[in-house]
């Protein structure tokens, strides 16, 4: 069977208009039989003045160019579908408009409980992904030991825009740890561009330039989106050909548990 398409809405800066959207949310239930939940992403020049960017300027002639959303912007798109995200949930029983994580980290505001997100019907796109994850993170860290048995020195890498929150939340929790040594390290993304900044987008090149101007060593954490269904990065890299390169371990984390019992 075929994936359903997933009706995917662009807010860019200056220009955030609700269409249809502003209508009735009964009007959308005959699109529930065959699409999946909207999801709002932002918008950005997301490429390098390179011939990809010559290519994407070409499919775009004639068309306005898009501005990147900016944190007030971010903030205004939230605010203009907060009350229709409210009337779906009394009239569906759910937002049914759902915002991709990054529009509130760009936001610079709390993410929304976990029942916000319902069923995580796009948690692959990075929908209810980040507050899963600190869920997730919350709950093993009520099990980690007060100690380790050997000093370990771990580095978890991110891309530009979750890093606040990781270094607030994660490596401050981890650090409580004796014996343990835990740093954050921001990649920038120079395979997309700088206005791409989702830790999913990295590509292997980017990761190494990152690893090598800290001069991280051992054992570093990687998000598991960074990699596609083959096992490789976007720019057909693999983990093994950085850890060859870099002296290092690479460990795509998704469970913590098990990362403690390898840290013990």
């Amino acid at each position: 069977m075929l994936p359903l398409p997933v009706p995917q809405l662009v807010g860019a800066g200056g220009r955030q208009d609700r269409g249809p959207l502003s209508g009735d949310p009964q009007d959308l239930l005959p699109a529930l039989r065959v699409l999946q939940v909207p999801v709002v992403r932002g918008a950005g020049d997301p490429f390098r003045r390179n011939e990809m960017d010559s290519r994407v300027e070409l499919q775009r002639d004639g068309l306005p160019r898009l501005k990147g959303l900016d944190r007030k912007g971010a903030r205004e798109l939230l605010r203009s579908f907060r009350a229709l995200q409210r009337r779906n949930s009394r009239k569906l029983g759910e937002p049914f408009l759902y915002f991709a994580d990054e529009i509130y980290l760009m936001a610079g505001v709390s993410l929304p409980p976990l029942k916000h997100y319902s069923a995580l019907y796009q948690i692959e796109n990075g929908v209810g992904l980040t507050r899963y994850f600190l869920e997730q993170f919350r709950a093993a860290a009520r099990r980690f030991p007060k100690r380790l048995d050997r000093p370990a020195k771990i580095t978890l890498l991110t891309g530009e825009l979750a890093a606040p929150f990781l270094k607030k939340t994660v490596i401050r929790r981890l650090n409580r740890i004796k014996n343990m040594k835990a740093e954050l390290v921001t990649a920038d993304n120079d395979f997309y561009g700088g206005r791409v900044t989702v830790a999913g987008l990295l590509a292997g090149g980017d990761i190494e330039a990152a690893l090598k101007q800290s001069g991280s060593e051992g054992l570093v954490l990687m998000p598991p989106s960074c990699l596609n269904a083959d096992g490789r990065f976007l720019d057909d890299q693999t983990p093994q050909d950085i850890e060859k390169r870099m002296n290092v371990k690479l460990w795509f984390l998704d469970d913590w548990d098990t990362l403690m019992e390898y840290l013990q």
